[in-house]
């Protein structure tokens, strides 16, 4: 089905955590499940803000941490959870296989940021 991607920022993503999840606080990825019936697949909403700041705090490429968010949001659609600690270690687990494999083929988005004053 039809896979929705919203690149948002942290105030935004903030805002639909504490709609849907009641809980106010910044996070990076959400994913809400799609309806089969309906030919979606879901929708992965990412914070590029929290992207960008995470990035530099673990001396990562920016367009890696970004292109993991995707991968998070997507192993949240075919079923992984990280809420437990015995699902979010295998959640990371299936994180690391999945960017590995990525990497491996060199299939990382080049990601780029739009200056401040223009993404406004």
């Amino acid at each position: 089905g039809e896979l929705s991607l919203a690149f948002l920022g942290d105030d935004e993503l903030a805002s639909i955590h504490a709609d849907f999840l009641a809980d106010p606080s910044h996070t990076d990825v959400i994913t809400f499940p799609g309806e089969a019936s309906d030919g979606l697949a879901g929708e992965i909403c990412v914070s590029v803000e929290r992207a960008e700041m995470e990035a530099v705090a673990r001396n990562e490429p920016f367009e890696r941490e970004l292109t993991l968010y995707l991968v998070h949001g997507w192993l949240h659609l075919v079923g992984f959870d990280d809420i437990e600690d015995t699902d979010r270690v295998l959640m990371r687990e299936a994180e690391r296989t999945s960017m590995g494999a990525i990497e491996k083929a060199g299939l990382i988005p080049d990601f780029r940021l739009a200056p401040k004053s223009l993404a406004q």
